[in-house]
Parts: structure tokens; sequence; C-alpha cells
């Protein structure tokens, strides 16, 4: 073998244990599920605290916790929530701290709107409002605003395609997360408000973002308060879930001079009352009953078109 051939062997030879290195690595990752402990379970723990899932620091055991978080961050990205980080999970995990804190400053000018710049940005009116603290879509020419600008084609696989989703009130209570921002969308009549969820144990306490938003949720009660239920899906973090809501302030609110005194109550899959701790059939059923709304073309066209499909009175 000549000096040559003798480079090319080393350079390939290298190549070679890398490829096997980095395939170990990944491998590894197949064993990480409660119970499992040491450098690569801290290592996915650190991931997990930067991203707020887990909210203690790494201990290099793989317990309960850790579980939940995993499952939690499983559930937003599309993954099967099996608590078991896999090559998927672990690789999915390093992407999301790589863009965590990836964002553009935009200069408000004449004519901008939080739902135009979604739609220029790729991103939603949500998470424009939640990254600039903004209780409501007023915004002012000179404005600067922080526009998250993460690997879209990973966020989207979140929405699974736009299609409404039913999902346990114990993953639900940990995905909305209190005093984050959410639409509400009234199945029956395609009406739309934003919300704020306020607390709620067994299910969601939520209040109207604004006035304008009482006012609409309102209307779709026929113009008075009411503990009637509803069928309603709930659009959060780019993820549509089957719901049920009632229309009757009461209790605490988080947000004044909304019009709304006081919280209402959203319930999800399995979820209870808390007058008596029981699941209630009629929630559940008009939970199924938005779990069965399809709308035409939603693997066709882009994010907020799909939303304004998703926004059509039923029966039209």
């Amino acid at each position: 073998m000549n000096q040559k051939d003798s480079i090319k062997f080393r350079i390939i030879l290298l190549l070679v244990l890398f490829i096997l290195s980095a395939f170990s690595t990944v491998m590894a990752m197949e064993l990480l599920k409660e119970g499992a402990e040491g450098e690569a379970v801290t290592e996915v723990q650190q991931y997990l605290f930067e991203l707020e899932y887990l909210s203690v620091a790494p201990t290099g055991y793989y317990g309960s916790l850790t579980d939940q978080a995993v499952r939690k961050f499983q559930f937003e990205y599309g993954l099967n929530p099996d608590g078991v980080v896999g090559p998927l999970t672990y690789q999915a995990l390093k992407d999301a701290v790589n863009r965590k804190n990836q964002v553009v400053i935009h200069t408000v000018v004449e004519g901008d709107t939080l739902s135009a710049l979604a739609v220029k940005y790729k991103t939603s009116v949500t998470e424009i409002m939640e990254k600039n603290k903004l209780t409501d879509t007023t915004i002012v020419e000179g404005q600067q605003l922080y526009i998250p600008v993460a690997d879209r084609a990973q966020i989207a696989s979140r929405s699974r395609s736009g299609r409404v989703q039913v999902i346990p009130w114990s993953v639900v209570n940990e995905f909305w997360k209190r005093g984050e921002n959410a639409v509400i969308i009234d199945v029956a009549t395609g009406k739309q408000f934003r919300v704020r969820r306020h607390g709620g144990h067994h299910h969601s306490d939520t209040v109207p973002l604004t006035a304008e938003d009482t006012k609409i949720m309102l209307e779709i009660f026929g113009g008075k308060f009411s503990w009637a239920r509803r069928s309603v899906i709930v659009y959060v973090k780019n993820t549509y879930i089957a719901a049920s809501m009632n229309g009757q302030p009461h209790g605490k609110t988080s947000i004044p001079n909304n019009n709304f005194d006081g919280h209402f109550c959203v319930h999800f899959l399995g979820s209870r009352l808390h007058k008596n701790g029981r699941v209630d059939d009629g929630h559940q059923a008009l939970i199924q009953k938005a779990a069965s709304f399809n709308f035409p073309g939603a693997e066709e066209v882009e994010e907020e078109e799909r939303v304004g499909l998703l926004f059509t009175p039923e029966g039209e």
C-alpha cells in the first residue's frame, strides 16, 4: 500500500469510526425511559429544563417528573407521547433548544396588523402576543415587536395537519398553561374569540381577552350569559383541541375591563366539575361532537388559510 492509499484508508477509517460513534449515541437514546440514569439522562433533562418542560434542575435520574416532561414535549411536537427518549425525540429536543431564541425584530409600519405579521413570518398571533407580553392586538406605528421565527416545518407538525384532536385533560392542563392565550371557536356558528387561561384544576377556568371578545362570546350565547354547554374547539399553540364550554361568568378573573365579571369553564376529555368532582356527560358528548368536525382541503392550504376554513359555520 503506497502512501497515497494509506492516507485515503485512514480518512475512510476515521469517517467510519465517526459515523459509528454517532450511531451508537443515537441508539443509546432508545434506552432512556423511567428508571434510567447517567450522563445521557442529564443531557436530556438539561434540554427539557431549558425548554421549560422540566421545572427542576437535572439530576441524572429519569424519574416520574422527567417522564411527564418528555410526554408533554412529545405531544407538542407531534411525536408519540410514550415517555421514551428514542432517536426522534432526542433529535427533536436538540433542534428545539437550538431554535428557542430565534427571533426577528420588526418595527411596526402603517397598515401592520398582528394577523398580517403572523402570515408574513409564518407564526401565529398568539405566539407574537406571548413573546411581546401583549394583552390585546393593538399595535402602533414605530413599535418594535419580537417575532418568533422558529423552523415552521417542525412546529406545524404539532397541528397534525389541522385536524381536531381529543386530548385528555391531564395533558391539556400541562400543555395550555395558566396565563397563556388561545382562541375558542364555536362549532355551531363559526364565531371565534380570544381567551386567556385563568386557572383551574378540574378543568380550565378561562376569561375573554378583551371587551370585544366578550361581545362575541355573548353573541354566541344569544345575547346573554348562560350555563348552557356549547361544543367548541380550542386553538392553542398551533393545535386544535375538542372542548365544551359554558357561558356564565363566576368566581375570580385575571383581566380587568373586559366586561366579563369572573371566568367561565372550558372542559376537555375526562375533565371534571368543580362542585362534585365528577365527569359531566353533557360536556363529554359535546367534546366528541367537536372532535368530529372536519373541513375540506386541510392538508393542501397554508396554516392561516386553514384556520379560516375551520371558522366556517356548521352546515355551510
